[in-house]
């Protein structure tokens, strides 16, 4: 578990430095230094770590992508520990931690300084700790909860379907006593005092994140509920994990005390299909999935099935990893991103660091064959916030 934890951490480094910087990096640049509670189109976490990335590290992309990276392998680790709450050994958390770093959309994700990768990473810390609860009915971790939700809300809005999801699993399952005590009512208070910053500086500035949030749903899910959600899951996870993950999934709805995270995920593509949510808004789940995922294949090959052994399984993930490889980091070279199977479209994100040198040299050499004076007063205006940053 910890191996694959640290080949993930090296994994992500190694490439950190290739290509170029994301706009959105761009973009937590520019807000680090202006750090604030909140800005219109997100919460202050992001920026925050940018900031301290650039006072550690220095003003690079590599520098911004050092704590993205080890966020990845705390991931990794977070799903060995899960499939170890739901009853794994070794091998089950071996095969848990390995999907968890070899997924296409956690690869690419933890590639880049983003409020994505941290969503995933609150969300894995979240129900590793839920789990514990159900499995010993510890009560007094309702405040750890509560702190990482807060944190979560911190970066990035979408913890709070996860808390509606648990909910409604929690009802569902029968177990909604264990969110009625005086703990969870801390855990609760915990996560508002955290997140109430950022509610404070959004009711100052007239709610301006509500706002741009109603006109991103509508510019990205204008045409309402999709369908398309629920098959874009088994692409963004990766094709290979799928035997893994929906194994868990049925582990997990049939468990006597895990029960609840399964018919959250339930819950979740439920909500993400209905509001057209993006596919990657639930990335943060299936940590658990593969976790449960690996607890069955153990017992799987210890009972029905032990002349086949879990052999198969890692080098299964691992070539699927491979095949995704290209989609996900920056292995190949930048020139190929715009030729073939590579074009930007089927990563956005990898296209989105590429060329803002050739930008920068391009309007330099305009801007230097001005006069003095026009120079100056020089302004330049873009069409795009990364072609600003």
């Amino acid at each position: 578990m910890l191996s694959v934890a640290a080949g993930m951490v090296a994994l992500e480094l190694v490439v950190s430095a290739r290509y170029g910087f994301h706009r959105d990096e761009l973009y937590f640049l520019a807000c680090s230094r202006h750090l604030a509670w909140g800005y219109v189109d997100q919460p202050p976490l992001v920026p925050a770590v940018a900031w301290l990335a650039t006072h550690l590290f220095g003003t690079s992309a590599s520098a911004l992508r050092a704590i993205p990276a080890l966020a990845a392998g705390g991931t990794c680790v977070l799903a060995g520990l899960m499939a170890r709450e739901l009853g794994g050994r070794g091998k089950a958390q071996l095969l848990a931690a390995l999907a968890a770093g070899t997924s296409p959309q956690v690869l690419a994700a933890f590639h880049l300084l983003s409020t994505a990768a941290f969503d995933m990473f609150f969300w894995a810390a979240i129900c590793f700790v839920l789990l514990r609860i159900l499995r010993t009915a510890n009560q007094r971790l309702w405040p750890m909860v509560g702190a990482l939700c807060g944190l979560g809300l911190l970066n990035k809005l979408n913890v709070l379907f996860l808390v509606v999801a648990v909910g409604i699993g929690m009802l569902l399952a029968g177990r909604w006593r264990m969110c009625v005590n005086r703990w969870s009512a801390a855990g609760a208070a915990i996560g508002l005092a955290m997140w109430s910053s950022n509610i404070a500086w959004n009711a100052e500035h007239r709610w301006a994140a509500v706002s741009m949030l109603h006109s991103l749903h509508q510019e990205n899910s204008g045409l309402g509920p999709s369908l398309g959600f629920i098959p874009s899951q088994l692409v963004v996870v990766g094709p290979a994990l799928v035997v893994l993950w929906l194994p868990g999934l049925r582990g997990l709805l049939r468990s006597a005390f895990a029960r609840p995270l399964g018919l959250a995920y339930v819950a979740l593509v439920l909500m993400y299909t209905v509001t057209g949510g993006k596919s990657y808004y639930l990335a943060g789940m299936y940590f658990v999935l593969f976790a449960a995922g690996g607890v069955c294949a153990e017992q799987r090959s210890e009972t029905r099935e032990p002349s086949r052994g879990l052999g198969a399984w890692p080098v299964l993930i691992v070539a699927g990893a491979v095949v995704a490889l290209p989609l996900s980091l920056p292995v190949l070279p930048e020139t190929a991103l715009a030729k073939g199977p590579w074009e930007g479209n089927i990563n956005k994100d990898l296209s989105a660091t590429t060329g803002w040198s050739s930008l920068v040299r391009q309007v330099g050499a305009v801007a230097s064959g001005l006069p003095p004076r026009q120079r100056q007063a020089l302004v330049v205006f873009t069409g795009d916030y990364g072609a600003a940053g």
